[in-house]
């Protein structure tokens, strides 16, 4: 069972890149993960086009 302290306190959001809103729990651990979280999906995204343009390339 987690105690309400455990719980990360979803106090407020900030805007996406797309306009979506995130929340951001407090606590710098959290928005440490958070941000990398976002860096890892940017990093997956360019991955991806870039093997497209790759496979693109080919054709």
């Amino acid at each position: 069972m987690l105690s309400e302290q455990q719980i990360p306190m979803f106090q407020e959001s900030v805007p996406d890149t797309e306009g979506k809103t995130h929340p951001i729990p407090f606590g710098y651990d959290s928005m440490l993960m958070e941000l990398q979280n976002r860096s890892m999906k940017a990093a997956d995204a360019m991955m991806v086009i870039l093997t497209t343009a790759k496979a693109v390339c080919f054709f």
